[in-house]
């Protein structure tokens, strides 16, 4: 379903509507802005403090896809993961291929291209 503002996503093949006057969506938009880099510590860090409405808004709508059987994240660019059952996707699915079987559907999931900006 295209958006009824007719700003859709640049990235081919996506008709989602775009994020917040970014070109693309929520899924597909740069997310660099959306977190600080934090220095003083042994490994550089992410502080998302500053973009907390967005990553809930990024994960509702991700449940949304998900609960609809839409399994295909290709090209995402994830931002902080939230806890409970999101918590430890990027973990569990970047030890695995690009495309897999989802145990439960028996849907094809693919991460293909995919970014996972958390820390962990």
């Amino acid at each position: 379903m295209l958006p009824m503002s007719g700003n859709v996503c640049s990235h081919t093949g996506c008709e989602r509507e775009c994020f917040e006057g970014n070109p693309k969506c929520i899924f597909h938009c740069e997310k660099d802005d959306w977190f600080e880099t934090v220095k003083d510590s042994p490994q550089e860090k992410k502080d998302w403090t500053k973009s907390q409405n967005e990553i809930n808004k990024f994960w509702t709508e991700f449940k949304k896809r998900w609960n609809k059987g839409n399994y295909d994240c290709s090209h995402f660019v994830f931002p902080k993961f939230e806890k409970g059952v999101f918590q430890n996707l990027h973990q569990d699915y970047l030890k695995l291929p690009d495309v897999i079987k989802d145990k439960h559907s028996k849907e094809i999931v693919s991460f293909e291209n995919a970014i996972f900006l958390d820390d962990g």
